[in-house]
């Protein structure tokens, strides 16, 4: 007698255990949603953070270190759900929201070649103006909104990145 055939779900299951997902900034908010919902897939899933225990440990704002974390990790899919939510009005805040919302998306198509995810924001767009679609065209006038659309920009038209998605 043979085994009985697994159902789609359980192969689906099997597929994706064979696939790593990064899950960059997976200690934040939407981040944790993420990791939960890719572990609970039955992906094999690398969580990051840039301070919080129970992560990996990653500065995205290192070249060198970012590197190092994506040629020991191999990962499959990158999901980058880091940001600076909150910059403060000031040129440090500026240049930070700059550095984790954009820049460190150049960095990791520096070193990373297969399906990116960017998790963005509907501030890329004035409050109150929705429902937005895809053709919506992105008005920011806050360091935050207008730094998450440089960051989406860089995602799609990076040819590095054998696919790339924008979540809004």
């Amino acid at each position: 007698a043979s085994a009985p055939l697994p159902d789609a779900a359980a192969r689906q299951r099997a597929a994706n255990a064979e696939q790593t997902v990064a899950i960059i900034g997976a200690s934040g908010f939407l981040g944790k949603k993420l990791d939960r919902t890719f572990r609970d897939a039955g992906f094999h899933v690398i969580g990051t953070s840039f301070s919080k225990p129970g992560f990996e440990r990653l500065d995205v704002t290192d070249e060198p270190t970012v590197q190092a974390f994506l040629e020991r990790t191999k990962p499959n899919v990158v999901v980058y759900a880091a940001a600076e939510v909150y910059p403060a009005n000031t040129p440090e805040g500026t240049a930070r929201a700059q550095a984790l919302n954009a820049d460190a998306v150049a960095t990791i198509a520096k070193h990373f070649k297969g399906h990116f995810v960017y998790v963005s924001t509907d501030a890329v767009f004035q409050r109150g103006q929705g429902p937005y679609g895809p053709d919506t065209p992105a008005d920011a006038t806050k360091t935050y909104g207008r730094t998450k659309r440089q960051g989406e920009e860089l995602a799609l038209h990076t040819p590095a990145f054998e696919r790339a998605t924008v979540l809004r």
